[in-house]
């Protein structure tokens, strides 16, 4: 899933009621990727208990792929994603 966020900012994600482990790659407004997190497992506790991950470094743009897709293709801060 790729969220488009209408500004730059600081977004963080949680877990809540997902069914399977995620990575979250996160890109600046040119594309470029800022923040990788993975292997994140879902949250199995109350809401108000889950982890919240990334939203350390600005970004415009945040996909979220099946955990293991980051290493599979090689992806790493400073690369540039094409969409």
């Amino acid at each position: 899933m790729l969220f488009f966020h209408p500004e730059p900012g600081n977004y963080s994600y949680w877990m809540y009621q997902h069914l399977m482990p995620l990575d979250i790659v996160q890109m600046d407004a040119d594309h470029n990727i800022v923040a990788i997190v993975e292997n994140i497992q879902p949250c199995k506790t109350q809401a108000s208990r889950c982890e919240h991950y990334g939203g350390l470094k600005i970004s415009k743009y945040d996909l979220e792929v099946g955990a293991g897709m980051v290493r599979k293709y090689g992806l790493a801060i400073g690369q540039k994603l094409e969409f």
